[in-house]
């Protein structure tokens, strides 16, 4: 277990399976939950496309495509 800084808030943490902090973990839950509601109803979205209707940040889209939680073209 390393020390690492939070993605969403730059707070330095003990690493635990997450890039987040654990006091931004429950935001970046319910970002996650958006996107794939969203990406559940329109499968052929664009990054973009999710961003401007679900109101998540493109920076953390890009960190959930990065990490493979996401897939696509």
């Amino acid at each position: 277990m390393g020390l690492r800084n939070c993605q969403r808030c730059g707070k330095l943490f003990s690493f635990f399976n997450y890039e987040v902090c654990r006091e931004c973990l429950p935001e970046e839950l319910a970002d996650f939950d958006k996107v794939r509601s969203y990406l559940e109803k329109h499968p052929k979205a664009t990054l973009f496309e999710i961003g401007r209707e679900t109101g998540v940040k493109r920076s953390v889209l890009y960190r959930f495509y990065r990490s493979g939680r996401l897939s696509g073209k």
